[in-house]
């Protein structure tokens, strides 16, 4: 109870410390308050010390668990930890981050300018464009795997054959966080036992009471106009109380039927995904019988080869994405369909009588 309640009161202070200066004395150390009386790192455990219901929500997502995940791809690169690692995301011009120099995933530095971001939340960037800064296939190719393609998903592009086709949430505004992180509402109003207050933070206890941001009652300090916090575990929300993803957009619909339809949108994309996925791995395993581990290149593809290769690229377009088409459910049709109509032409050049 007790770190709930400073967990409170200092995201108010949060929102209104001001004057973090880099600082390189530490390598793992990003920014530090004038006063200083808040230092923060690449790790998120200093950050778990006030806020620590959002650290146990993020120790549960794919977040936190980003550099173990990269530890274990046999393909990884250096250059993988642009996307996967606070020190990457965060290094500076020319600064060498490799796979053996990293020690920490996803962090909440990542996301987060701690006591000195100008967006909402203290956030690096606006919400939007934070997300997709890592969460893209950076232009999906003719003969690459495709990886993390959220935004070509959302935006509606990149897939062989198509126009481009925003998603309808994209066009209207919609954000990754206004569904992966609804506003929670039942967070516990800010408040700090005066004397705990006067002995932990007394030089920003007097900045708040100069501000008025806190009153005293009955042996308290309240913070008042308390922000409602976000849900850090990513996953969208369909309970009908708390913190829940679709309200906001659907108040008037029943959260169970709507659950019911994307479900279902879902389960039909999910099984196109797999009737495609076995059909490219059978044409796969011809060209590896075929040429071994030396491909042919772009330049040297027969047409039924090429056919493959592009269908290949629509079909992880929408598996890298990893929403079984709810980013962009048209778009995921579509892509789908033109997926499976190269794939039919691309195996009477592999298969007599077509699929196999």
């Amino acid at each position: 109870m007790v770190k709930k309640v400073f967990f409170a009161i200092l995201t108010i202070f949060m929102f209104t410390v001001v004057g973090c200066s880099l600082i390189g004395a530490d390598k793992n150390s990003v920014s530090v308050v004038e006063d200083p009386l808040i230092t923060t790192s690449f790790g998120a455990d200093r950050c778990s010390d006030c806020h620590e219901n959002q650290y146990k929500q993020w120790q549960e997502n794919a977040h936190a668990k980003s550099l173990e995940t990269l530890s274990k791809i046999s393909y990884a690169q250096d250059r993988c930890t642009e996307h996967m690692t606070a020190k990457g995301v965060l290094a500076s011009p020319g600064e060498e981050v490799t796979l053996k120099n990293v020690k920490h995933g996803i962090t909440c530095v990542v996301c987060h300018l701690p006591h000195k971001g100008r967006e909402g939340f203290l956030l690096r960037l606006p919400k939007q464009e934070l997300c997709i800064s890592c969460h893209n296939a950076e232009g999906p190719k003719l003969g690459s795997d495709v990886h993390h393609s959220q935004k070509e998903m959302f935006m509606g592009y990149g897939g062989v054959g198509l126009v481009e086709s925003p998603s309808k949430k994209y066009q209207i505004g919609i954000s990754c966080s206004d569904c992966h992180m609804p506003l929670l509402s039942s967070e516990p109003e800010a408040q700090v036992n005066a004397s705990i207050a006067k002995e932990k933070w007394p030089e920003l206890l007097n900045r708040f009471l100069e501000k008025g941001s806190v009153t005293l009652e009955n042996g308290n300090y309240l913070a008042k106009d308390v922000t409602r916090l976000a849900s850090h575990d990513f996953a969208v929300q369909y309970d009908e109380e708390e913190g829940n993803s679709c309200k906001a957009c659907h108040p008037n619909e029943s959260i169970k039927n709507f659950q019911e339809q994307v479900e279902s949108r879902q389960s039909s994309i999910a099984t196109k995904l797999a009737e495609l996925e076995a059909r490219i791995n059978a044409i796969t395993e011809q060209l590896e019988q075929t040429y071994g581990d030396k491909l042919p290149t772009e330049e040297q593809w027969s047409e039924g080869e090429r056919l493959y290769f592009e269908a290949k690229l629509n079909f992880q377009i929408v598996s890298a994405d990893g929403s079984n088409g709810f980013h962009n459910y048209e778009y995921a049709q579509k892509l789908l369909q033109v997926a499976d109509k190269k794939l039919t032409a691309s195996e009477r050049s592999f298969f007599k009588g077509g699929s196999k």
